[in-house]
């Protein structure tokens, strides 16, 4: 078994089932996904749908997908707030 899921992860791509098994997701979620072309996928005569890992890992690193941590944002808040500061005093 455990040198079978070696193999398939030596694949460049999943199916719908060893995608939404990789990323954690439902079936249903990742058919959502699909359909609303938020995540690149292969469809092969019009019905097996496939995934290139690196597109996974590439919908997943979106940097709009981050969500910063309390350190980030009060930098940010920071940031904006003395460079508003400083535009004031010109």
């Amino acid at each position: 078994m455990e040198n079978q899921n070696t193999e398939q992860t030596k694949a460049p791509f999943l199916t719908m089932e060893e995608a939404s098994n990789y990323l954690g997701l439902s079936k249903a979620t990742l058919y959502g996904y699909t359909h609303k072309k938020l995540i690149p996928f292969y469809k092969v005569q019009n019905r097996k749908i496939y995934f290139k890992i690196e597109d996974l890992n590439n919908f997943v690193l979106n940097t709009q997908n981050k969500c910063k941590s309390q350190f980030e944002i009060k930098q940010e808040a920071d940031e904006d707030y003395f460079s508003k500061r400083q535009a004031g005093r010109k």
